[in-house]
């Protein structure tokens, strides 16, 4: 990979965990690919601040086995304050992303270079979303430039699952609750076993981001963990993003109560269309059978209808010869 032989070390985002440290220096375990750019199976996009007037603005250029993440987070006018940018995989709806199972893992690990100092980046994964939290969604651990390489240059960058917690501000991307503070914050086996989305940020810091990833690794895993990719069926990866994320939860109300109408108004329809013709049935029947009941009356025979008309009581005043 390009830049690797630049710098080769590796950074810990604070103390690990009890036991950490063994397994992950532990000569067993293994490393799982979660992401190689030099031939990426995911589909990585970029999305800004979208809301109340953002002006951040990204890109993403992947090219000789780098991801290049290029953009500026810029201030929100209407709320006075940075937006954000991010560079992600499976976080739209109707996409779907494959990672390998990491339940059995300890880490992520990166190989990346930032080439500005900026204090905004973080990285995130799953679609957990804490009870109470508004469009806040997934696990985020930030990830300061005391911990990366030195500007300019490639290293290792390694973030113990752990330091993750689902309890972050969605204004400012700062974690809120730690996971070691509050266990109900940290990542769960479920969103290990399956990330659906992965996305690095920048985020409540205004100023430049240029970040270039070459990949995404899962390390201290199990020695019988396995590599391949797995991703979760659209249903299910359509549901989360739904559940997750206020904003999706919405459009599908909306869309859920606009098919209602329509269907409402087509069954009205319907059945105003059918009671009509039922009338218009009902009145060519009725007709039909007053006609056909005038024909009978005019086809009896002559000398019936005379012994009838003589039979009929004389009026007063009228007399019959």
């Amino acid at each position: 990979m390009v830049g690797v032989a630049e710098s080769r070390q590796t950074n810990e985002l604070a103390a690990e965990s009890p036991g950490g440290p063994r397994k992950l220096d532990d000569e067993s375990s293994k490393t799982l690919i979660v992401e190689d750019f030099s031939n990426p199976r995911n589909q990585w996009r970029t999305l800004n601040d979208p809301v109340m007037g953002g002006q951040s603005y990204s890109r993403i250029k992947i090219d000789e086995g780098v991801a290049h993440f290029l953009g500026r987070c810029e201030i929100v006018p209407k709320l006075g304050a940075p937006g954000f940018v991010t560079m992600a995989t499976g976080n739209r709806f109707g996409q779907v992303s494959s990672f390998p199972d990491l339940s059995t893992c300890e880490a992520f690990e990166f190989v990346l270079k930032t080439n500005v100092d900026y204090e905004g980046y973080r990285f995130s994964f799953g679609k957990a979303h804490p009870k109470g939290g508004r469009f806040a969604y997934g696990f985020k651990s930030p990830l300061p430039m005391s911990d990366l390489p030195p500007v300019g240059e490639f290293g290792l960058v390694r973030i113990p699952f752990h330091r993750f917690s689902d309890k972050w501000n969605d204004a400012t991307g700062e974690i809120e609750v730690e996971c070691a503070d509050d266990a109900r914050f940290c990542p769960t086996k479920k969103w290990l076993r399956t990330p659906e989305q992965l996305s690095f940020w920048g985020e409540g810091v205004e100023g430049a981001v240029d970040l270039k990833i070459q990949s995404i690794s899962a390390v201290g895993c199990d020695p019988n963990a396995s590599g391949e990719a797995i991703a979760p069926s659209k249903i299910v990866s359509n549901f989360h993003s739904v559940m997750s994320n206020p904003f999706f939860l919405a459009m599908m109300l909306v869309l859920c109560l606009l098919i209602c109408s329509i269907g409402l108004s087509c069954y009205c329809c319907y059945r105003c269309g059918k009671r009509s013709r039922d009338f218009q049935t009902e009145d060519f029947e009725v007709t039909k059978l007053t006609t056909e009941n005038v024909s009978c009356e005019d086809e009896q025979d002559p000398e019936e209808s005379e012994v009838r008309y003589r039979d009929t009581p004389a009026i007063v005043g009228v007399e019959f010869t």
